[in-house]
């Protein structure tokens, strides 16, 4: 601003006068001299190397570190390009920044670099709109001075170089906030047109613009209300469209906000009180500023802070009163609304990440003021040659920027060598030392995002999930290596089971430990088992050599198996657990083992039936053991896919709808006229499938049958099943309910969101009590709108059927 006044000055993109119009007072303002030392184009060399410098910040060491936990989460939405608008992991974010990363891997491949790589693009975008932003509202030396402080800054570099959004709704703001002030200057439509574009594609990537949207709002309602503003009225009506034009471009995604705003009030812990006070909001204010912990980042807040005080209240120039006006509001405005409005979830520093650059706005405003205070005083109070103040300049230059690069680069250096999370190490580490026969446990709350890292064979052959320590203990049998790996203690499998966590800590060896910037990051990797393959196979000649002495021995044949297993000599294992399983075995625990590790060596050897039978064996002496539910399960899927069938009669009538809807009902609780049939053209096998069509927005139901089950019996109950235009559809696969007193208890093998081509769900489970013995089995429970198809339901008594053999 050249006055103090909107509208006064409008600038070309050189910065020129181009426009002088008198809009407040009696006469026109008399234009300010330029009375700096470095011509414009001195500037943008400057500017130049400031960007310079924030590419190389932003893009050093970017690929050497792992993904963390939320930028797997952005790994896996983004891969799904389109269809991640419909998918549930990403319910509390809107969808454009998954779509634009989607666009960048399609082109370029998913890995750590350009998976990242959008962030980095709008972290320097961040730099070079600082700049803009202060040249606009200040002059071009405080953009420079406030684009040099955010490239530097510990807080923007972090987020920079993370795969989440919060760079690019920074960016967004920025371009929100001086497309608004310049619209604001010069009534121009494309400054408006610029304006709801930012602020419609900010909302569209983070839920938290709309506390600048707000903030928005209130500074053009100051500045009508103010009498020294109030020319600003004429620009009340475009304003008013524009901001109707962003609820309308934004209303194909209100309702998703609306839950998301829903979420953000509910309280986590009914007992504690919100965790937005004045007290943290003022800690996260300090943590924006300082960018980290330490002494370094205490400096860097405390020679902040000085100049921040100083571009508020000691020297401000009266032509620049409103933009600091505009400023304070722009970062009080959301502060004030989340005390407001109190939401329960608690507000983590990213979330504010915009405030960052518009208080380096107000510190470089306080350098330059505190710099022209110091070379005015110089030059009125001693007579010097040009060339001795340009001296003077360029010392107090390089003293400041010295004052804000030394602290800001000692908190990098602990930041560049850091990880977040370090799941690939942890990942590689495990899979660089697993043998073929090793079992790997992830614990519960880092289970994806673990999983991400590992190879799907990896997670396909050796990932297990033991509910229990009893199912934990059948896993440890001796000469069995378990590794476990995890970085939320009280998160994983300690939340479901102390004893089970409590049992790792005191049984395994830590065997590896991942550093990371907060304590709560680590990663840890704890063995159970033989440290290595030559200690495993001298434990197996000494085995070897105990049984050539006492070859009856049970217990040691069974070690000596596990052994076996644990290396990949499948037909040793088999071979030497057949012979025990044939002399029969002494005691349910040895017993116990030998079933579930002859199991696992069939099943490795390819010989389902027998390993269904070996599983079998195991779940009769521990039904309620789900590991071995799991692998029966598992290797049941397998046996199916190839092609073979255990002996058993499927409970389900007319499972492929083959003699049309006979044996099936229809649930519609709901009253909406949905339409049921058979299709004969969409189907898997025979001739026809269950389909479902015309489903609307409040839908809810299904397909059913009530089938008479045993108790405490295992059964198969599987299905092929088909979702289309399902944008907004959800549901539950292979539901199933028992009864208790005439109360329904509701059971699923899992949830579903979004289209889906003809897929195979399967769950094995054991029937638990229920009035009558009736059980009401659903293929497919749905709600929202599509279409869903279902073929070939089965449902399989399995306790019986897998000691007879395949047919």
């Amino acid at each position: 601003m050249a006055d103090g006044r909107f509208g006064v000055f409008c600038y070309s993109a050189r910065g020129e006068n181009i426009a002088m119009t008198v809009t407040n007072g009696p006469s026109a303002p008399t234009p300010i001299e330029d009375t700096t030392l470095l011509s414009r184009k001195r500037y943008f060399v400057f500017l130049f190397a400031v960007i310079a410098l924030s590419v190389v910040t932003r893009s050093y060491n970017l690929g050497a570190k792992s993904l963390w936990m939320d930028e797997v989460a952005t790994a896996m939405d983004s891969a799904l390009g389109l269809r991640s608008i419909s998918n549930d992991i990403n319910w509390d974010h809107p969808p454009l920044y998954f779509l634009l990363n989607w666009a960048v891997i399609s082109l370029l491949g998913a890995n750590e670099v350009t998976l990242r790589l959008l962030s980095v693009m709008a972290g320097v975008g961040i730099v070079c709109l600082v700049f803009l932003l202060g040249e606009t509202l200040f002059e071009a030396r405080v953009g420079l001075w406030a684009s040099f402080i955010v490239a530097l800054s510990p807080l923007q570099i972090f987020y920079s170089q993370e795969a989440r959004m919060h760079a690019l709704s920074c960016f967004f703001t920025l371009v929100s906030l001086w497309s608004l002030w310049r619209a604001l200057e010069c009534k121009r439509i494309k400054y408006w047109v610029l304006y709801v574009l930012s602020t419609v594609l900010n909302l569209y990537t983070f839920y938290f613009a709309i506390l600048v949207l707000l903030g928005e709002v209130v500074l053009v309602a100051v500045f009508a209300i103010l009498p020294y503003f109030r020319y600003v009225m004429k620009y009340l009506f475009p304003f008013l469209v524009c901001l109707v034009g962003t609820s309308v471009l934004f209303l194909p995604w209100f309702p998703r906000a609306v839950q998301y705003a829903g979420s953000m009030t509910q309280q986590i812990n009914p007992s504690a009180n919100s965790p937005i006070s004045v007290g943290s909001l003022f800690a996260l204010l300090k943590e924006v500023i300082s960018g980290g912990a330490g002494i370094s980042a205490k400096f860097a807040m405390l020679w902040d802070g000085i100049f921040l005080f100083i571009g508020l209240l000691v020297f401000p120039r009266s032509r620049d009163k409103e933009a600091i006006l505009g400023l304070c509001v722009i970062v009080l405005i959301p502060l004030l609304s989340l005390l407001a409005l109190r939401p329960r979830r608690w507000i983590h520093v990213r979330h504010l990440l915009f405030l960052e650059p518009l208080l380096a706005l107000c510190i470089a405003h306080g350098v330059q003021r505190f710099l022209d205070f110091i070379t005015s005083s110089t030059r009125e109070r001693i007579a010097l040659p040009s060339g001795a103040l340009l001296l003077i300049t360029v010392v107090a230059v390089g003293v400041l920027g010295l004052g804000f690069a030394a602290p800001r680069s000692m908190v990098l250096a602990g930041y560049y060598p850091a990880q977040k999370q370090n799941y690939r190490g942890a990942a590689k580490y495990i899979e660089d030392n697993l043998l073929p026969g090793d079992s790997v446990i992830i614990g519960v709350f880092d289970g994806m995002w673990l999983e991400y890292y590992f190879s799907p064979g990896t997670v396909r052959n050796n990932v297990v999930r033991p509910r229990t320590l009893s199912e934990l203990r059948t896993l440890c049998a001796p000469n069995r290596r378990v590794w476990y790996v995890y970085s939320f203690p009280n998160l994983t499998a300690e939340r479901e089971d102390p004893e089970l966590f409590d049992w790792i800590q005191s049984n395994f060896e830590k065997e590896k430990e991942f550093d990371a910037l907060a304590e709560y990051g680590r990663t840890f990797v704890y063995r159970w088992g033989p440290s290595s393959r030559e200690d495993l196979e001298g434990k197996i000649q000494h085995l070897v050599r105990l049984l050539a002495q006492e070859p009856t021995q049970q217990t040691w044949r069974v070690e000596l198996a596990n052994g076996y297993i644990t290396l990949g000599q499948w037909e040793n294992a088999a071979g030497v657990l057949h012979q025990v399983v044939v002399e029969g075995v002494a005691g349910p625990e040895v017993a116990l083992q030998a079933y579930f590790a002859l199991g696992i060596a069939y099943s490795k050897l390819g010989n389902l039936s027998k390993a269904i039978e070996a599983y079998g064996h195991a779940f009769a002496i521990q039904p309620q053991n789900t590991l071995i539910l799991q692998e029966l399960g598992n290797t049941y899927e397998e046996f199916l896919e190839q092609g073979g069938m255990l002996a058993g009669t499927n409970l389900i009538t007319n499972g492929g709808f083959e003699a049309g809807q006979e044996g099936w009902s229809i649930y519609n609780p709901s009253g909406e006229q949905a339409r049921y049939f058979v299709d004969r053209t969409l189907r898997i096998e025979g001739q026809g499938s269950g389909a479902i069509e015309g489903i609307g927005g409040g839908y809810h139901g299904g397909w059913y049958q009530r089938v008479r089950v045993k108790p405490n019996t295992l059964y198969l109950f599987s299905s092929w099943i088909r979702v289309e235009d399902a944008h907004t559809v959800k549901g539950r696969l292979l539901y199933w309910e028992n009864y208790v007193e005439g109360r329904p208890r509701g059971h699923w093998a899992e949830e579903f969101s979004g289209d889906m081509e003809w897929a195979h769900k399967w769950t094995v489970f054991v029937a638990p009590e229920s009035d009558e013995g009736v059980i009401t089995f659903y293929p497919v429970l749905v709600t929202g709108q599509g279409q869903v198809w279902v073929d070939d339901v089965r449902l399989i008594e399995l306790q019986d059927s897998i000691l007879r053999g395949s047919k």
